[in-house]
């Protein structure tokens, strides 16, 4: 057996015990029930105006997932420009700018369709 994997199996050993020490040691000293003031009022002491369990309108639901989309197009455009320097010192730069164009265009008309069908619209 290679030094290094043994190194790390012993630093996996070591990891999962110190989870399970701080686990035990939690069980043992932490408390067994809930302090009372935990099922009082929110922190201001207000009583609520209305039910927590009321629904969501769709709105927020759309926002949030057009948020994501966006956001994570913009972290997967920060390591094709590293690719991107790269590629363009071997020779072959035109291919990563294709496709990155053929991406930006599929979020383009994504975001063509969801404004069309009204996700973008805030007071109906």
């Amino acid at each position: 057996m290679n030094i290094d994997v043994f190194a790390l199996l012993i630093l996996f050993f070591l990891i999962v015990a110190t989870a399970l020490a701080i686990v035990s040691m939690s069980a043992l000293i932490g408390r067994k029930k809930a302090p009372a003031a935990r099922y009082l009022n929110y922190e201001c002491g207000l009583d609520q105006a209305c039910s927590p369990r009321r629904r969501f309108p769709v709105k927020f639901f759309l926002t949030a997932v057009l948020f994501i989309v966006f956001d994570v197009e913009i972290v997967l455009l920060f390591p094709w420009a590293a690719a991107f320097q790269r590629a363009v010192a071997d020779g072959y730069g035109y291919v990563l700018l294709l496709e990155v164009f053929f991406f930006l265009a599929m979020l383009g008309v994504a975001l063509m369709y969801a404004w069309g069908m009204g996700a973008l619209k805030w007071e109906e």
